[in-house]
Order: C-alpha cells, then structure tokens, then sequence
C-alpha cells in the first residue's frame, strides 16, 4: 500500500498485498503514516519490524497481511488529509437470539443488564445487536482496543470509549435494523422504520421553515418527507453531543439534497440522507467538523460473520 508524503489521498486507493515471506517490512519516511493517530497503521507500525534499509524511499509505505487489514481500515479512518470519513456498519436482527450467554463475552455487562429490562424479545435483540455490532467494528479499525470495551457515556448520555479521542461512534437502531457509524470525528447517526405518522410531531417540535417546506409538498409526500427531516434532525443533535437537551425547534433541518442545517444563525452541511439498503426505512448521517456532504461507506454485516470473527480472537 503506497502512501505519497504529499497531496490528497484517494479514499478508493485501497490494495490489498500477499506478501511472499512472513517477514513483513515497513518502511517510513516521515510520510503520511507518521501523522496517523491510532487504528491498525500505529498498531502495525509499533508490531511490526522496522526496515533496516539505510537509504529508505521519501514516501512511506506499507505492506499489510491481508489477514490483518480489510478495505475501509486506516485510510478510511487515520487520512488526516481528510475532512472526514465514515463506515456505517448495518446489520439486521432477524434470527438473532438474544439470550445467548456468548454474547456476554463480546459487550459490558451494563448492555447485558440493559437488555435483561427489555421484555419484548425484539427490544433485547436490538440491545444486543447494538453492542454486537460495536465490537465487531472495533476489531476492525482499533484492534488494540480488549473486546469486551469499556464504554462510558458522558453528561448527556453519549456513549463513548475512554481515551480514545480520535475514534468516535455513535448507534441507532429501529424495527430490525441496527446501524454503527464510525470516524476519526464526532458523527451522530439515526435510523427510523418507516410508516408512523408524523403530523402531530411536526406541529410540536418543527420549526416553522420545516413546517413551510412541508407544507409545500404534495400531501402524499409530506409524512414521508417529515420522517427523514426527523432522522436529519437526531442525528444532528447525537453529532453535538447534546441529544434532546438540544431543543428541536431551536434548529432547521432542510433535507435537500444537499442536506443543511440552520443553528444559532450558522449554516452547517456536515450531514446527509443515507440511502439505506431496506426501502422501509430511513437512515441519517451527521459528521462534525465536515465542511460539507460527508463521505461514507455502507457496509451490510451478518450475525454469522460477528460469530466467525470474534472465534478468531
């Protein structure tokens, strides 16, 4: 994997290299792989034996194990030439049993007691799929980080992993979806199942533009359209950190495209409709410090591919 010391980087430039010995060299030269902050480039950098070679190229690059790298690892999450980047992992319940004492070895015990409270079996399954789906992230772009993690949540009840600043994610589930975004940024993410109505909601808590905006659509499209103003409007608010501290009337949320948000008389276009592979739902991205649309990559994971994983462990 080639890395210039200078420009931008491809997002899409990902190559993945069968070394022919088990003897794996990195070289650097003070390229763009000393300015990564954590995921699997540090890790393999510090795990790996350093090039020997007196006279190493001016660009630094790396050869990965392919059974230690995926696409969509370190240059998706560790590109500081990047404004932003995001994976959204999505999987679906269906069939996931959620009673399982196996599960307990992969998430903290407060999401195992959590979903203990639930009674109805889908409240338990979208617990455990959420914190399923967390570790399985994690073993992919911080795989130093010991499975099960310790998450916090902060004074707003945002979920978080202590002491780890530049990785950040944030989960949303609904029906039998759950969805986990990762970055090197704040995100906030939301997913909601379609079909509730939404008149009632949008006379209570939308601004009176959305109301506007609403209201000039066909009276077919209005529902659906205010569902994904609602998914823009959360995630927005999981971004900052605040969730429903943060007033809904005190922004606006237009769905676009492109997709923008009005808060304290400031324009901010961090933040996308993703087209979500089940048409019965609706899914929002927010990406904070991202100077506009922001980039991501939807990647569908299944129970038994978080089973299979984690046995490699």
């Amino acid at each position: 994997l080639f890395f210039p010391s200078h420009g931008l980087i491809s997002r899409r430039l990902v190559f993945l290299v069968r070394p022919t010995s088990p003897n794996i060299t990195v070289f650097s030269a003070g390229g763009l792989l000393q300015k990564c902050d954590r995921c699997i480039q540090r890790r393999t950098l510090t795990n790996l034996p350093a090039s020997t070679d007196p006279n190493p190229p001016r660009a630094g690059f790396i050869l990965f194990p392919t059974n230690n790298f995926t696409p969509l690892q370190c240059m998706t999450l560790c590109t500081n030439k990047q404004p932003s980047s995001v994976v959204l992992y999505t999987l679906s319940i269906n069939g996931l049993e959620p009673d399982l004492p196996l599960w307990s070895h992969w998430m903290d015990a407060r999401r195992i007691e959590k979903a203990s409270r639930f009674r109805r079996i889908e409240d338990r399954a979208l617990c455990i799929g959420a914190g399923l789906l967390l570790a399985f992230a994690l073993t992919k772009h911080c795989p130093s980080v010991v499975i099960p993690p310790d998450v916090s949540v902060d004074h707003n009840g945002k979920p978080y992993l202590p002491g780890m600043q530049h990785f950040h994610f944030n989960i949303s589930h609904s029906g039998s979806w759950v969805v986990c975004a990762v970055s090197n940024k704040p995100l906030g993410v939301d997913i909601e199942q379609s079909g509730q109505e939404m008149s009632a909601i949008v006379k209570t808590v939308y601004t009176s533009t959305e109301q506007k905006y609403l209201n000039s659509l066909p009276q077919g499209q209005q529902n659906q359209a205010a569902l994904e103003q609602w998914v823009l409007k959360e995630s927005f608010m999981k971004a900052l950190g605040a969730g429903f501290a943060l007033p809904m009337q005190e922004f606006t949320v237009m769905p676009g495209p492109p997709a923008w948000v009005k808060h304290e008389d400031r324009i901010f276009r961090g933040i996308t409709l993703c087209p979500f592979p089940d048409t019965e739902y609706r899914c929002a991205l927010t990406v904070c410090g991202a100077p506009g649309l922001p980039e991501y990559d939807i990647v569908p994971i299944e129970i038994d591919s978080i089973v299979e994983a984690f046995g490699k462990q």
